[in-house]
């Protein structure tokens, strides 16, 4: 198939977007201080939260002028939000995300979504209509901690022609966490003026992903032996 694609990520250059939040997701609103961390597990718990409501609690007062960040999960702004759910989004878990800062609720809104994560067995992916990676036409190596480290092309499965909106999910090393949209709403994203993203092609993100955190391929992979003469 055609890989028409891109990643949604943070613009750690832009102005609007921080280069380190230091809220805690809980499910208990923050008007206690010190915070404290949360005994629930972002994203991967999400799924069992019956309230619709969760909250980002700091300790202190912050700006929150992005659109979007990625932690633990989507924390997205409401406009950029109903942007989005205007397309085909694969299969997640919304919340009305309320900001708690210093022991008070501030009057930053935002929204929280995680991806449904199918069903993992003994690192397989059960749920095949989960797995968009195409590890047979993809190139990459394994790397120490047995992920996939992308060396060359990234292609998708067909699953990946349902939806406008999806992540990778699985052990696809920086990228499999991020947020993966079509062209089109690519297109649709980039006529508004929306604070503190960039917008990847897809077979340019791992290298993005690694310039921005500082990673290089060799520390990623394990060491080859030399063979003695």
């Amino acid at each position: 198939m055609k890989n028409d694609f891109f990643v949604l990520m943070n613009d750690f250059k832009n102005p609007y977007q921080p280069t380190h939040i230091n809220g805690l997701l809980d499910i208990i609103k923050g008007d206690k201080l010190p915070i404290c961390s949360s005994k629930i597990s972002f994203p991967y718990d999400v799924k069992e939260i019956i309230n619709d409501e969760i909250y980002w609690n700091f300790n202190k007062n912050e700006e929150l002028d992005c659109d979007y960040y990625h932690d633990q999960g989507h924390i997205i702004s409401e406009e950029l939000y109903l942007l989005i759910n205007e397309y085909n989004l694969a299969p997640n878990y919304k919340k009305n995300l309320r900001v708690w800062m210093a022991g008070k609720q501030s009057d930053y809104k935002f929204n929280y979504f995680a991806f449904d994560r199918g069903t993992w067995e003994k690192g397989v992916q059960k749920n095949k209509d989960r797995i968009f990676y195409d590890v047979e036409k993809s190139k990459y190596k394994i790397g120490k901690r047995k992920e996939i480290i992308p060396t060359g092309s990234i292609v998708l499965t067909e699953n990946a022609n349902k939806y406008d909106c999806f992540e990778l999910s699985g052990r696809v090393y920086g990228l499999s966490i991020l947020i993966i949209i079509s062209k089109r709403l690519k297109e649709d994203i980039e006529e508004k003026n929306f604070k503190g993203i960039k917008i990847i092609p897809l077979n340019e993100a791992f290298e993005e992903y690694c310039t921005d955190y500082k990673v290089s391929l060799e520390s990623l992979l394990p060491k080859v032996k030399k063979n003695l003469p």
